[in-house]
């Protein structure tokens, strides 16, 4: 089981920009995402910690919570049925171990969340690998046992939600779906942590609808993917050894020939791995930068001609998200943590 890195207390709100409306202040959670929730147009802040799930408009303002029915493990917004929605994955945690399995879809109603269950598995490893928005589908994974993840597509039919199972692989932990290899249809791309066989190093690889697997080059396991201007990024430096072996390892991907090219990015020094990356686009020039979340920083990366560059903008993090939020042109980034939380400035 990971363990989730902590934060110190920082400062919660910023301006970013000229005629930019003030961020709101969040305050602690342990996951965040952003969104519109409540269809207004303007972007909502979705956060969960131990104790509940809640939903906080632009201006700082509640407008809906619920109690937390086990510990937070991935959280989104996106479209359901052409509202907007928050999708929370929950499971058993230090905090709460009796919990199962459970994924839910959230929306708000006469001023409150309302939950409908999308998926509540059984498994002697209660804990849910990742959710990943595709409208009008919405990819979840979770643990089927120890080792195993079970991955499917739920899209929400006849006033409920059918399941589309996609496959069972061992540690597959991150997924993203997007056309990477220029063909024009939607790929799945898969990670894992550790091989098939018993501590064996992680891989990559495009899932093809028939089960075939077109491998994407890896240094070591694979923590986290994100997909960027038909690139594939992978952090890819994982090892069982973390201590000794592993590296907070950041690699770029392209379809090339007939088979995918890996070049190498960025290796955060001092960190161990890259726990997420997002693609957002913070300054509005209608390219998107690549946020990563490591075991003891928060970077941003740019493209530069052809090059991509990091920059450090915050140290050790429990969640970081991404969307437009302000008004201005570009989207905001948060870095949140138990003990508190702030916006990122462009």
């Amino acid at each position: 089981m990971r363990v989730l890195l902590l934060i110190a207390a920082l400062p919660a709100c910023q301006r970013h920009g000229d005629g930019a409306a003030k961020l709101p202040e969040v305050g602690p959670a342990l996951r965040a995402a952003i969104g519109d929730v409540d269809g207004d147009g303007r972007g909502d802040i979705a956060l969960a910690d131990d104790k509940r799930l809640w939903v906080i408009d632009r201006a700082g303002r509640e407008l809906g919570s619920l109690p937390a029915p086990g510990g937070i493990q991935a959280l989104v917004v996106t479209a359901v049925d052409g509202r907007g929605a928050v999708v929370a994955g929950w499971g058993r945690d230090r905090a709460h171990q009796d919990a199962g399995t459970r994924i839910g879809s959230y929306r708000l109603e006469g001023g409150a969340l309302v939950e409908e269950v999308i998926a509540q598995p059984d498994s002697e490893r209660p804990q849910v690998a990742a959710i990943v928005a595709a409208p009008p589908d919405l990819l979840i994974a979770w643990y089927a046992d120890k080792y195993v993840v079970k991955s499917a597509l739920a899209r929400r039919a006849n006033g409920g939600w059918q399941l589309e199972e996609l496959a069972a692989l061992r540690t597959a932990s991150s997924y993203a779906l997007g056309d990477v290899d220029a063909d024009g249809r939607r790929d799945l791309v898969v990670g894992r942590f550790y091989g098939d066989q018993l501590a064996s190093d992680g891989d990559a690889f495009l899932l093809r609808p028939d089960g075939r697997r077109v491998a994407i080059p890896t240094t070591r396991g694979v923590n986290a993917i994100a997909l960027a201007g038909g690139d594939v990024f992978l952090a890819d430096g994982w090892d069982r050894d973390y201590g000794k072996v592993a590296r907070a390892l950041l690699t770029r991907v392209r379809w090339s020939g007939g088979a995918f090219r890996a070049e190498p990015v960025d290796e955060v020094k001092g960190e161990y791995t890259i726990w997420k990356l997002l693609a957002a686009d913070l300054d509005g020039d209608g390219r998107a930068e690549l946020l990563a979340r490591g075991s003891g920083s928060v970077q941003i990366y740019a493209e530069n001609r052809g090059r991509w560059t990091g920059r450090k903008v915050a140290g050790e993090a429990a969640d970081i998200a991404a969307g437009e939020v302000d008004g201005a042109p570009g989207d905001e980034l948060l870095v949140v943590g138990p003990t508190g939380s702030r916006w990122v400035q462009r």
